[in-house]
């Protein structure tokens, strides 16, 4: 459950890594 909850915090995560 927790996982699911974090998925929107690290798929964010990944997507400022990517940009920067």
């Amino acid at each position: 459950m927790r996982l699911l909850i974090a998925w929107p915090f690290w798929r964010g995560l990944v997507t400022v890594g990517t940009s920067l």
